[in-house]
């Protein structure tokens, strides 16, 4: 948990996330409160109709559409509210973690970011004049650039802590079996060329 704490700071610092963003987000967090449905039904919309991130919301018994938008709404109010302090970051890490368990990876979480980012966009240049409109995104991307880099950098790490202590190999042993593979992959990577 220390790395993540260090590498949240670091996305914070990079991004440029500060007081003043917070401040946009609550300034407007009525407003954008009421896009919040609207929001919801576009995302999972979005993840249901493409084929690859569909399957993973349909298996186990498990309707993203049925149960969905009410996730999908809390999360985008928790985010466009402002209210960013230690269990706002705590909650998102948790949904980076329940993102592991269900296997979505990073490139369809990457992925839906950006698509998240232009809905709100696309809502910002509609309803706001365009200063403002501007202001209120780069609010929005920077704290959803962080959310997708701490759950991007939690992936791997947890998986491998996961492995750790599910097989009783030790952090040690792991990290010299991974490098030794990883060698073997650049080998066999040049080797393509």
């Amino acid at each position: 948990m220390k790395e993540i704490k260090t590498h949240l700071k670091y996305l914070i610092d990079l991004v440029g996330l500060n007081e003043d963003d917070y401040s946009i987000l609550k300034k407007h967090s009525d407003k954008t409160g009421m896009w919040a449905d609207e929001f919801a039904k576009k995302f999972i919309a979005a993840i249901s109709t493409y084929e690859p991130t569909g399957e993973i919301f349909y298996r186990e018994g498990v309707r993203l559409p049925d149960i969905g938008v009410d996730v999908v709404k809390k999360w985008y109010i928790d985010v466009t509210s402002g209210n960013v302090d230690r269990d706002f970051w705590r909650r998102q890490y948790l949904i980076g973690l329940v993102h592991l368990k269900h296997g979505v990876e990073n490139s369809f979480r990457l992925g839906m970011m950006s698509v998240v980012q232009q809905l709100f966009l696309l809502e910002c240049l509609k309803e706001l004049d365009k200063n403002e409109a501007v202001k209120l995104y780069l609010s929005f991307k920077k704290v959803t650039d962080v959310i997708s880099g701490i759950t991007a950098e939690g992936y791997f790490p947890n998986l491998v802590v996961a492995i750790q202590r599910t097989t009783g190999i030790k952090k040690q042993v792991m990290d010299k079996m991974v490098n030794l593979e990883i060698d073997t992959l650049i080998s066999e990577a040049r080797s393509l060329s």
